[in-house]
């Protein structure tokens, strides 16, 4: 491969769809149940890309108003092991407490 940075996973399953589209077209259905796990995950991928993208979006949006990053930590009453606890509600990653 050239200089140029790995592959994100998302373009990596992507390409491993690709290859799997062309196994179809060969083999059958036989490679279907893994497409269709394939094409699952890219899903999930780019899900988790947009979340993470509508955050930095709204991070940007309150910097660029002129307030401090630091000032978001006003409401934040604990970080612990993974756990934030914002005005009393516990947050872990992937929901709530």
């Amino acid at each position: 491969m050239g200089g140029g940075s790995a592959p994100s996973m998302i373009e990596r399953v992507e390409r491993a769809l690709l290859v799997l589209a062309y196994l179809v077209e060969i083999d059958g259905d036989v490679h279907l149940p893994m497409y269709e796990l394939f094409e699952a995950k890219l899903d999930e991928l780019r899900s988790k890309a947009d979340v993470r993208q509508r955050a930095r979006n709204r991070l940007q949006a309150f910097v660029e108003q002129g307030a401090s990053p630091l000032a978001i930590t006003g409401g934040v009453n604990e970080v612990s092991k993974g756990i934030v606890r914002i005005a009393g509600l516990s947050v872990v990653e992937g929901g709530r407490v």
